[in-house]
Order: C-alpha cells, then structure tokens, then sequence
C-alpha cells in the first residue's frame, strides 16, 4: 500500500532517544580496503576523535559497538 499525500510531520525538537541513537550509520565508500584501513589508521591517530567523539558514541549506546564491512558484489552496480 502507498500513500501519495505529502508527509506533513512537524519539526522534531526534543532530544534524540537511545533507540534514534542506534539507528545511526556511516555510509562511505572507500576504493580498496587499504584506503578504508588508512582511514581507520587517521581517526586512531586523531586526539578529538579518540578524546571526544568516540567516548560520547560509546555512551550514548545501548549496546556495544559493531563494525560491518561490506563489499559490492560482482554483479553489484555500486562498482
């Protein structure tokens, strides 16, 4: 079933919930997974990613953090 009505939701303005939280993701593409490790190896060597950012992702979560690396498949278009 669809609806072709516009979607007329007011501006949220309360705080993010544990569950939005959760929901976040980074979607990057990266040429070979040595640019994706050389990325990886700067966010390490970066003192505000290791000293604020990811201390608060840490806390912010419910549960612990995953990391999924996922490849295009050879029929994929993503290539």
């Amino acid at each position: 079933m669809t609806d072709d009505e516009a979607a007329a939701y007011g501006r949220f303005a309360g705080p993010s919930s544990q569950a939005d939280l959760e929901r976040v993701f980074f979607l990057d593409r990266f040429p070979d997974a040595a640019a994706y490790d050389e990325h990886r190896r700067q966010l390490a060597a970066s003192r505000v990613w290791r000293e604020q950012v990811l201390p608060e992702l840490v806390c912010r979560a419910a549960k612990p953090m995953q990391e999924l690396r996922l490849s295009p498949t050879a029929r994929s278009q993503l290539r």
